[in-house]
């Protein structure tokens, strides 16, 4: 899994991750900007055809996107109710980075 956090610049930078040394390509950082920009989940086994292995979710907080979480594991194989509670999980964690991601 990893953590990208939107800097000041509007920019996603990766913060935190749960394997040392892991790092995202060009063309999965290009996913995690557009799930950005649209507030929509992307990425292995979701909708939006990707070349990931990466599904990646975005952090609202009060109608703002703080930032992405990106999980190793294909949308495909979860259930509906898996789904939602990531998606709860994303929120719980924007709510809980909001302030230190606004802060200058």
């Amino acid at each position: 899994m990893v953590v990208l956090f939107v800097t000041p610049q509007g920019r996603l930078e990766l913060q935190a991750r749960t394997e040392e040394g892991l790092e995202l390509t060009r063309a999965e950082m290009v996913i995690a900007e557009w799930v950005l920009s649209h507030g929509e989940e992307a990425g292995a086994g979701s909708e939006t055809p990707s070349s990931t292995s990466y599904y990646f979710i975005p952090m609202t907080s009060a109608e703002t996107i703080v930032g992405v979480i990106g999980l190793r594991k294909s949308a495909a194989s979860l259930l509906p109710e898996q789904r939602r509670v990531r998606r709860s999980i994303a929120g719980l964690a924007a709510l809980a980075a909001s302030r230190w991601v606004t802060e200058p």
